[in-house]
């Protein structure tokens, strides 16, 4: 905002967490309430209302060593991360809750979704968000749905520019 001026932005990414299950009352948990208001109260600063959701696919991932205070936080939060993949590799009906629970969550808090990227640099393995076809079934689930009618599937969000036609497709 500083450098680019209010005035220029028109879109801004927040990223939802395919972390814990959404309840039977179609809510997001305490915790993804939880970093889903801090990325919200930073695209306010902004003043953008419009946000394109993608996949924070840092939760799906005990691969890639991190920073922790100790090797008990590093155990512990592959433990978590493990849940997570469970909750939601390879469930494509639990990704399309947690769009319709995160949107909602942004809509209350005066946001509009004009998008959704279900993965988020979805060739690169290592952050364990499921595969092409997970991909696919995700997609043709949001299109089937009248919820996503007003909202983009957004797709090819690879880290490998050549690899983004292949997952567009």
């Amino acid at each position: 905002v500083n450098f680019i001026g209010a005035e220029h932005l028109g879109v801004g990414r927040v990223s939802f967490q395919p972390s814990d299950l959404i309840g039977d009352d179609g809510q997001l948990s305490a915790e993804q309430k939880n970093d889903l208001d801090e990325r919200l109260r930073l695209m306010s600063i902004t003043g953008v209302k419009d946000i394109a959701l993608n996949s924070d696919h840092e939760v799906l991932c005990d691969n890639e060593e991190k920073n922790f205070e100790n090797a008990e936080a590093w155990e512990e939060w592959k433990k978590k991360a493990a849940q997570h993949r469970k909750n939601y590799v390879g469930k494509p009906a639990e990704w399309i809750k947690l769009f319709k629970a995160t949107t909602n969550y942004c809509r209350e808090k005066g946001f509009n979704v004009v998008s959704i990227a279900p993965f988020n640099e979805a060739d690169f393995t290592n952050w364990n968000q499921g595969s092409m076809s997970d991909f696919r079934e995700i997609c043709r689930l949001m299109q089937e749905d009248a919820f996503f009618d007003s909202i983009r599937v957004s797709g090819g969000n690879t880290l490998n520019c050549d690899k983004a036609l292949e997952w567009y497709n």
